[in-house]
């Protein structure tokens, strides 16, 4: 390749037609053979990636792994590291933060026009099969999935510290939520749900599988868990149902 630029042990190792590079750090870009207009600093930063073009992946392990990562931007300790990966997509998406949309081993699971944004904001466990794109998360553990190894989320927005941080959430699918405020929607015990918008701090917060709720004010529907079709306006509004509609 031409105009590259490689400072590092095997940085931009097996480069072939690769051009308009810039690789620092041990073994950053190593795995890149034709990909151009990219920036790997790091140790091991966009290790596996191969083809990709435009870009840029700063700290330690920084994208590591992943398919096909066009236009994706990825910045901190493991931002967007996949273990391994068959098909993962991560295009046009945005990883900001320590461990931001860290992932396991992945067979299918694009995260494509994705942006995550702070500390283990879309961190996710190793999943076989679904689509983890088009979400937003911003906000420390914010959006995430540690245990989701099949399913599907996707048309998520969640703002505020542990905001839709799905812990319990392991094959369902959980759509279209948006969640606004410190620990909002959290659910702990998660399995899925679709169309819910909580905003307030801890609205929504011990979901399970309720859908199509409205929760607006500090507490609004806390206790909820399988609830549908809700609105709650005020503080605690509906903040001891669990079950039913108001």
């Amino acid at each position: 390749g031409t105009n590259n630029t490689a400072l590092g042990t095997d940085a931009l190792r097996l480069s072939t037609t690769a051009g308009e590079n810039a690789a620092l750090g041990h073994q950053a870009a190593y795995s890149n053979t034709t990909g151009h207009s990219i920036v790997a600093i790091g140790y091991r930063a966009s290790y596996l990636n191969s083809t990709s073009v435009r870009h840029i992946a700063i700290g330690f392990q920084a994208n590591y792994g992943g398919t096909s990562t066009n236009d994706m931007v990825a910045v901190g300790y493991r931002a967007a590291y996949t273990a391994s990966a068959t098909t993962a997509n991560k295009d046009n998406s945005t990883f900001i933060g320590h461990s931001s949309g860290e992932a396991g081993s992945v067979t299918t699971g694009p995260r494509n026009n994705v942006t995550y944004v702070g500390h283990e904001s879309g961190k996710q466990g190793s999943h076989t099969t679904g689509n983890f794109s088009q979400n937003v998360g911003i906000g420390n553990s914010a959006l995430q999935a540690n245990s989701a190894t099949t399913g599907s989320v996707y048309f998520n927005t969640a703002v505020g510290t542990s905001a839709a941080q799905w812990g319990g959430l392991t094959s369902g699918t959980a759509t279209a939520n948006t969640a606004i405020g410190h620990q909002a929607m959290q659910g702990s015990s998660f399995t899925g749900s679709s169309d819910n918008t909580a905003v307030g701090y801890i609205a929504l917060q011990n979901i399970t599988s309720g859908q199509k709720n409205t929760a607006l004010g500090s507490g609004a529907l806390n206790d909820n868990t399988s609830a549908s079709y809700n609105t709650a306006v005020g503080y605690v509004a509906g903040g001891k149902l669990n079950s039913g509609q108001l």
